[in-house]
Order: structure tokens, then C-alpha cells, then sequence
């Protein structure tokens, strides 16, 4: 069943046999179909939105050894349909024919090598050692974009290797850093972020973190917050 972004109800389909992972609309008659790791299955479909079903499918499921499962993520920014997965660096564009390769993001070159996630010499235990001990970075978890930059959150395998970068798309120029600035005295690393559609972002703020800066100018803001109250919902613009 899919639903609008007012919570109206558009319409139910089948996939039949097909396990979905995930479904967003692509245009006003078409809709992508995300599936569920299986390698009988290919990782994406494309359905027509009036007749329900698939038109075209692409991108082969790979079997992977590692652990690291799930975390994927997209995002749609001036007419395109972006995406991202974990144990990539690497950001597609998802059309009605094809995944199109829009950005490769690659910290002091310590991107794992070509095959590292399919090895069969590892068990999911030694991935994680491996990966740390190599002092690989090869997670994004979160991206979004403007007219002129790129904001990626990319993981490594120890906090340390972990962190957000803002990228200049013309000229290539990066900034690193640990945390974003919500106010002069409070700073904070987020790991949950949401896009939208116009280059505004959606960081969702714990209460207990926001009470823990006590001393905070932005913790004064929010004179009536508790401690079981729900995320304040802070909307960052990107410039």
C-alpha cells in the first residue's frame, strides 16, 4: 500500500513472490520497488503506477559475508532520485533504465579494496576485526546535497574514522569535522538525519542530550523540556 505525504491513500499492489524492502514514487507514473537481499532477485523494480506492475528490474543482489547489513538510504534533490547502501562509497542515481553513478567518496584512500565485502576467507567476526585493524572507511550513512556541495557522513571502523564531510561539487575541496554546531556552546554528533527534498535537513535531537548541555544557550531555549519528551525536531538549511 502506498500513501502521499499527507497521509492520503493512493493505492495497493503485489510483488507477488518479490520480498519489499522498501517502495517510493519516482515520477507521476512511475514508482521503484526496493527488494529484500536475495540474490534470485534483483535489487531494484520499476512499477508503473497505474497498471501495478513492474516494467523493468536492475542492479543484481550480491551475497556478502559481512555483517554489516541494512543501513541504506535515498534521497530526492532537484528531479533526481539519489541512493546510497553500507558497504559502499558510492552514490547512485536511480532512473526508470539504470542506477547511474553520480559521486565516489574516498577519505585519505582507505576505501576497502574491490571485493573486500564478498571474501570467503572471513567469517562475519573477522570482517569487523579486519576492518578495523586496516583503518578502513567504507560506510556512508547519510548524504544530501545542495546546488553546489555535498554533506556525507561516512563510518569507519573506530569512532575516530568516523565523521561528516562537506564537499565542494565543483572543485572537489572537502572539509572534515566530528560534529555540527547547533549553537556556540553546543555540539553534537547526529546519527540520524533526514533530507529533504529542497536541501533542508531534519536532525532529531534527543531530550536527554539537550539536558545534559544544562549550561547551554541552546539548552535555555527549551524551557519546558523533560526528560521523556519527545526528539526536538531541529530543520538545518545548507549553505
Amino acid at each position: 500500500m502506498s500513501y502521499s505525504s499527507e497521509d492520503k491513500f493512493l493505492n495497493s499492489y503485489s510483488t507477488d513472490s518479490l520480498r519489499v524492502n522498501d517502495s517510493f514514487c519516482y515520477d507521476d507514473s512511475l514508482f521503484i520497488v526496493k527488494s529484500y537481499p536475495d540474490e534470485s532477485f534483483y535489487k531494484f523494480y520499476i512499477f508503473n503506477r497505474k497498471s501495478l506492475q513492474p516494467v523493468n528490474g536492475y542492479w543484481p543482489n550480491v551475497k556478502s559475508r559481512s555483517e554489516h547489513y541494512g543501513w541504506d538510504y535515498h534521497v530526492r534533490y532537484n528531479e533526481k532520485m539519489l541512493f546510497h547502501e553500507k558497504k559502499n562509497t558510492s552514490i547512485f542515481e536511480l532512473t526508470p533504465d539504470s542506477a547511474i553513478l553520480r559521486y565516489t567518496f574516498d577519505v585519505d584512500g582507505r576505501t576497502p579494496p574491490e571485493g573486500f565485502w564478498e571474501r570467503t576467507d572471513l567469517d562475519v567476526y573477522q570482517f569487523d576485526d579486519e576492518y578495523e585493524e586496516k583503518g578502513y572507511i567504507g560506510h556512508i550513512l547519510f548524504f544530501s546535497e545542495t546546488d553546489t556541495h555535498l554533506l556525507v557522513y561516512y563510518e569507519g571502523g573506530t569512532r575516530k574514522l568516523s565523521g561528516y564531510a562537506w564537499i565542494d561539487k565543483k572543485t572537489g575541496a572537502y572539509q572534515l569535522f566530528d560534529k555540527i554546531i547547533f549553537d556556540d556552546d553546543f555540539k553534537w554528533r547526529p546519527h540520524k538525519m533526514y533530507a529533504l527534498s529542497d536541501g533542508q535537513i531534519i536532525i532529531p535531537i534527543p531530550a536527554d542530550v539537550i539536558l545534559e548541555a544544562s549550561e547551554s544557550q541552546f539548552r535555555k531555549r527549551f524551557p519546558n523540556l523533560k526528560e521523556d519528551d519527545n526528539p526536538v525536531l531541529c530543520v538545518v538549511t545548507m549553505k
